[in-house]
Parts: C-alpha cells; structure tokens; sequence
C-alpha cells in the first residue's frame, strides 16, 4: 500500500509539473502576442517595427503561414492591401508568399530614400520652439533620437551621413530658442577644438538637445512663472478695495 501511494503522489507530482509548465507556456504566449503592434505605414519607423515584429514571431516559433496571418492582422491600412494581395497571389506557397511580402514592405517602407524623405518632412513641419514652449525639447530630442537609431544601421548610414555635418544640423538648431542656438554653437566649437574634428558627430547634438530638455524643464528651476505669478497676485493686493455702503 505505501508503494502504490509513492507511485501514486509521484504521478500527481509530474502532472502536477505538466500543467505548470502548460501554464508558463501560454502565460508567455500571451505576453508575447500582447507585445505585438500596429504598423502605422511610416516609412522611418518601418525598420523598429519590423525588428520587433519579426523576434516576436521568432520566440513564439510561428510557420509562414501563421506569419502571413499575423502580418495581414498588424499592418496598416495601406501595408495590409501589400500582404493580402501577395498572400492571394502566392496561396499554393505561403512560404515563397511571405518572402514576396517582406521584399515589397521593404522596398515600398524601409527604403533609404523613403525613411529619409519622411523624418525631412517630419523636421521641416515641426515649429521653431520659443521661449515658453520648453515641453517641446522632448518633442524634437524624441524625433532626432529616432533618427539617430535608424542612422546607425548600416543600410540607412550613407543617406542619413549629413546629419553628422553642419548643413544637417543647422536647418535642426534653427528650431531652436536663440539663447539655445548660441549655447549649442559654444559646445560645438569647443567639441571641434578638444577631439579636432570638422564638425561634432550627430550624436553629440542629440545629446546636448536631451541635457538641455531636461535642464529647461525642471520644476525646481521655474524662476520665470513664479515671479510672474508674484507680479501678478502684487497688482491684484494694490487695488483699492470698493467701499461698500458709502454714497
């Protein structure tokens, strides 16, 4: 009897590791598909998305079949019509399909020339930051560090090399309040003199851009709003009060 119940309590035992590991399983499947994200048809965030989008299929061992699906499921509106049409053109090979499909996402999303032309476009529709609006440094430091990412790949690093001279900077410093743009030209001198250099690299701007948003935006440092709110709230006490009941 106590032999049957050994064997007994080591089978629960290795059911019991079963299902625990059948959960973790589609605990993490779930997870994985939750990281998943919507293509939004913009050529300079094609390269980010589709690395995510392709190590998400790679850990979740999918087929290419199960790939198209999921691709046909996560595309834009405009890249979705791409898939379903190589996916109806390539029925009898799903394999084959989904090479044609990356090919033309490829060359119609991720090409050089379109993932530069799209963050040109994006910089020249930003507005010129004044003096009042620092909340917008994040804005621009997040674009340039976009930028800056998809620079460092190799197949984009050739057409995006004039953000590392002065002709790709300056049109990005003149978005700049001037008292910045002055604060960037000492750093820049003194970057060129110190490492004898033509021009600092892009990556220099994108980090003296995050220092500078961070430093601008601190809470402590809102000397500007107090003493105008102090001004204010002085001109209110100075007015003569109305007095009441006299005629």
């Amino acid at each position: 009897a106590d032999k049957k119940e050994v064997k007994h309590d080591a089978n629960s035992n290795h059911v019991s590791s079963d299902m625990m590991c059948l959960t973790k399983f589609m605990m993490k499947k779930d997870l994985l598909v939750a990281r998943l994200s919507q293509f939004d048809d913009r050529p300079e965030r094609y390269l980010s998305w589709r690395n995510s989008f392709e190590n998400i299929c790679k850990e979740l061992d999918v087929n290419p079949t199960e790939e198209l699906d999921l691709l046909c499921r996560w595309l834009g509106p405009e890249s979705r019509k791409q898939a379903i049409s190589m996916r109806n053109a390539n029925s009898h090979n799903d394999t084959e399909g989904l090479r044609k499909l990356w090919a033309r996402l490829d060359e119609r999303f991720g090409s050089p020339e379109s993932v530069t032309e799209a963050f040109k476009t994006r910089l020249d529709n930003f507005p010129k930051i004044t003096s009042r609006e620092y909340r917008y440094l994040y804005d621009l430091h997040d674009l340039l560090s976009e930028m800056m990412c998809v620079k460092e790949d190799p197949r984009y690093k050739t057409v995006l090399a004039y953000l590392d001279s002065s002709a790709g900077v300056n049109e990005i410093v003149l978005k700049l309040p001037v008292f910045l743009q002055n604060k960037w030209i000492d750093h820049a001198s003194n970057y060129k003199v110190q490492n004898a250099l033509v021009y600092p690299p892009f990556k220099v701007f994108v980090e003296f851009l995050r220092l500078m948003s961070k430093r601008l935006n601190d809470p402590s440092f809102k000397f500007a709003q107090q003493e105008t709110k102090s001004r204010s709230t002085n001109k209110r006490e100075n007015i003569p009060k109305p007095e009441y009941g006299v005629k």
